[in-house]
């Protein structure tokens, strides 16, 4: 990569600005600041996962993430970015060898230890930090856990070669992400992204990303989600028992059928990743 000193610096200043706006004073809860298309979106992306909800794809995918995991007991995670904390957060924290929670919010991870706390787990690091910073020193990493992570990188192969660098050989990366390669919902955030507020950090997946993330690793596992299941989106809007009865059979073959190599996989509009650490850095 050309210049990846340069790239680096922007990167950092970049996630100065991020970390700024996902601040938050501890008596109170984070929200999105933002202008009218930004709380606008809010609401859309707020009405979608009520439906993956309702539907039972949300809790699928997470479960399809533990799997994918393994056994934690005798590993050193790291819950990257995880703010307030992810649906998996206590299950990790709580299983974990060694739990890692690191964030650029440090009210964020305030509120996080807060909550482990109440459910009884006292151990684990917090850590308020760029990942992209020197001052992270943390290494050999059996899983890095990066949900809604991958896509705040406009210069994504710095962020790829930091965590090549900080994962043990062998070990494992879980994704979840946005892609931007379904022709509709890429015209839409075509016109969206000149009203959004946060877009200097926000890079849903082209087919370039996802060649880009296959330079620093094996994708070894995939699955799609609002491929098929679009249609119980739209079905969801008249009836929502038609649209769960109809999305079982969808959200299946969303899941358990993606294969990157297919044409079909660019269709998603979500996509995780089961990622491997077999190249040496």
């Amino acid at each position: 990569m050309e210049d990846i000193t340069k790239y680096k610096a922007q990167m950092l200043d970049t996630n100065t600005r991020q970390r700024n706006y996902y601040e938050f004073e501890t008596t109170t809860n984070f929200k999105h600041g933002g202008n009218v298309a930004t709380a606008l979106w809010d609401k859309l992306r707020n009405y979608q996962y009520r439906m993956l909800e309702e539907i039972g794809l949300t809790d699928q995918i997470y479960e399809l993430h533990k799997e994918w995991m393994g056994d934690l007991t005798n590993k050193k995670v790291l819950d990257l970015g995880c703010h307030t904390g992810n649906i998996l957060s206590e299950y990790i924290a709580k299983n974990a060898k060694e739990y890692y929670a690191v964030d650029l919010s440090s009210s964020a991870l305030l509120q996080l230890q807060g909550t482990l706390a109440d459910a009884g787990i006292n151990s684990g690091h917090f850590i308020s930090v760029d990942i992209l910073s020197d001052s992270f020193s943390e290494r050999d990493f059996d899983i890095i856990y990066a949900k809604d992570i991958f896509h705040h990188f406009k210069y994504i192969e710095v962020f790829l070669e930091r965590l090549q660098k900080i994962t043990k050989l062998g070990g494992s990366i879980i994704t979840f992400d946005p892609l931007n390669t379904y022709l509709p919902m890429k015209i839409f955030r075509y016109f969206y992204r000149f009203l959004q507020k946060d877009k200097d950090w926000e890079f849903p997946f082209t087919k370039q990303t996802v060649s880009l993330i296959q330079k620093y690793f094996d994708i070894i596992n995939s699955a799609g989600t609002m491929g098929k299941t679009k249609k119980a989106f739209l079905l969801y809007v008249f009836s929502k028992k038609t649209a769960i009865t109809k999305s079982k059979d969808w959200q299946y073959q969303d899941l358990y059928n993606t294969s990157i190599a297919s044409s079909s996989f660019w269709s998603f509009l979500g996509v995780a990743l089961h990622l491997k650490n077999s190249k040496e850095s």
